[in-house]
């Protein structure tokens, strides 16, 4: 009977409009919506309390990761309360969506390491997708019960001035260790840097064409592009391996509309093989070989250059330069002078050997107001410039005609005293870009280094020079080494007879400028070892770090 009043009452109401009540259209607006393609919820979504975000494939970091190329999840942000979470998700056939929600102290990848902490579960109802209401229930235990619904309006997120704008833009994935891509927009014409590489996100290929846009989405309609060959070891069956090219090429690059600043992009790369007359596919084994794969890359903001760059000569400034030094990451030197006379030097100090500089000399010029180039006496050029400000100087873009590119902080001089941060514990901007690090300086003079389930210990010691020197050295025979001096005199033998060590680490910060608890260091690093190299000569590693100290 009440269910006939209200009905009833629905009827009335209706009547006394100027559109006769239609029942078929009520029930078409209750109706479940089955999401048929997992194609169909890519990009973003917003609700009047949640937002979520999916990625057609597991986001890629900005540094390479084989692990997240070889990952079959599909990976997506949820954003509610001002708490955002990262998840893996999941279409099965009735339409329902599932979204695993990770635990967020892991900062690790692929997501399907983490543990998943709690599950969402989506149902849409309505008569279309774009305008339709999302049912989402919660399992906040994993004990199969979903103990709380939201339900309500969602539609997609559009694009934003602050997404994208007209004219020449960098993507930024990260803040401080960053692999930025170039996009130029101009009106329905796109050239945009994307990478490709088989191994690692590291080599870019250039697409230039026209795009169809809509508020949400920019899709590629037709472009050129170029063609990526790399060689690439495979193994023969009772033979020995053969290193052959594999061709890749990009498609479907589809630009969605992210979460707050950032874009999703999500693409398609193809690869072939080209095969020898004396082999055949058969006879190789293409079990880690993927013909085609599908990338996901979340960015951060879009920045633009500055204009009137101005470099002050014969101070020192610190960054991260990759110029060709042999046994250092990247071939980085991380200390650069500009001089009179279009010289400048870039340089970095071995911290096991402190009177072990090593420089390269180049010479520089202004390209235009916004860049320098810094061409190297041994071929390797870059073009620098600045896209904002940040603690102790300017975040700073290197490119090159390769297709190279990268983003890092450009640092002034400065000095901040270590007594008056040590001991006492910080976080750290990880060289993911995505990730953090924990370090605590003990009082008792140890080191603790957390980075997801990666720890470091060790020893600290504030130097004559007001440096801060942490180390970790242990000899074959289990022992550890307590004494720094003899910490560096067990690295300086590495690859002669005499050496005992199993593993060897020697990390130097020097701090520059303080704001609060936000700081900003110098880094060199010499480290030998497992799992990090165990050739004749350690490797360096050269650059700056933003801290923020979070306790004594």
């Amino acid at each position: 009977m009440k269910y006939m009043v209200i009905l009833g009452a629905l009827a009335l109401v209706a009547g006394c409009g100027s559109q006769q009540y239609n029942e078929t259209q009520v029930v078409s607006e209750k109706k479940a919506f089955k999401v048929k393609s997992e194609y169909a919820l890519l990009g973003s979504w917003k609700g009047d309390t949640a937002q979520i975000e999916f990625h057609g494939s597991h986001f890629n970091q900005v540094f390479s990761n084989s692990f997240v190329q070889q990952s079959q999840v599909q990976t997506g942000r949820y954003s509610h309360d001002g708490i955002v979470q990262k998840f893996h998700w999941s279409l099965d056939s009735a339409g329902i969506v599932t979204l695993n929600i990770v635990d967020g102290t892991c900062g690790i990848v692929p997501l399907d390491y983490c543990n998943v902490s709690a599950k969402k579960q989506i149902t849409l109802s309505g008569s279309d997708i774009s305008a339709a209401t999302w049912e989402i229930k919660t399992d906040g235990d994993l004990d199969g019960v979903y103990e709380s619904t939201i339900s309500e309006p969602v539609v997609r997120n559009e694009f934003s001035d602050t997404q994208l704008h007209a004219g020449k833009q960098f993507l930024k994935l990260s803040d401080n260790f960053d692999r930025p891509l170039e996009m130029v927009l101009n009106d329905d014409v796109v050239n945009l840097l994307l990478p490709i590489s088989t191994a690692s996100t590291h080599k870019y290929v250039r697409l230039s064409g026209a795009v169809k846009q809509s508020d949400h989405s920019i899709i590629f309609d037709k472009h050129e592009g170029t063609t990526l060959s790399e060689p690439q070891r495979f193994k023969v069956a009772n033979e020995a391996d053969v290193l052959l090219d594999v061709e890749s090429q990009i498609s479907d690059v589809v630009l969605r509309s992210g979460l707050g600043d950032s874009v999703v992009i999500d693409y398609l790369i193809t690869r072939k093989i080209v095969m020898p007359d004396n082999l055949t596919a058969s006879q190789l084994d293409l079990s880690q070989f993927k013909v085609t794969e599908r990338h996901t890359i979340v960015t951060k903001e879009s920045v633009a250059l500055l204009s009137d760059l101005s470099i002050n000569l014969n101070e020192t400034y610190y960054s991260k330069i990759p110029a060709g030094f042999s046994a250092s990451a990247d071939g980085a030197g991380h200390q650069i002078v500009f001089h009179e006379g279009n010289t400048g030097v870039i340089s970095f100090i071995d911290p096991s050997s402190d009177n072990a500089e090593n420089t390269q000399t180049f010479t520089w010029e202004y390209k235009s107001d916004q860049q320098v180039h810094v061409a190297l006496a041994n071929g390797i050029s870059w073009d620098l410039g600045f896209t904002g400000t940040v603690l102790g100087g300017y975040s700073a873009i290197y490119q090159n005609e390769s297709n190279d590119i990268y983003g890092h902080d450009f640092l002034t001089q400065g000095y901040v005293d270590p007594n008056t941060l040590v001991p006492g514990r910080f976080t750290l901007e990880n060289t993911d870009g995505l990730s953090t690090v924990d370090v605590e300086f003990k009082e008792n003079g140890e080191i603790l280094i957390q980075a997801g389930p990666i720890s470091f210990s060790g020893f600290w010691a504030v130097t004559d020079e007001r440096e801060i020197v942490s180390f970790e050295c242990e000899q074959h025979d289990g022992v550890l080494v307590t004494e720094l001096d003899l910490c560096k005199s067990q690295l300086q033998l590495i690859g002669t007879d005499e050496s005992t060590l199993k593993f060897g680490h020697i990390r130097k910060f020097k701090f520059l400028h303080s704001n609060g608890n936000k700081l900003v260091s110098t880094y060199n690093a010499t480290a030998w070892g497992e799992p990090l190299t165990t050739g004749a000569v350690p490797v360096h590693f050269n650059w700056v770090y933003r801290w923020q100290r979070v306790g004594d």
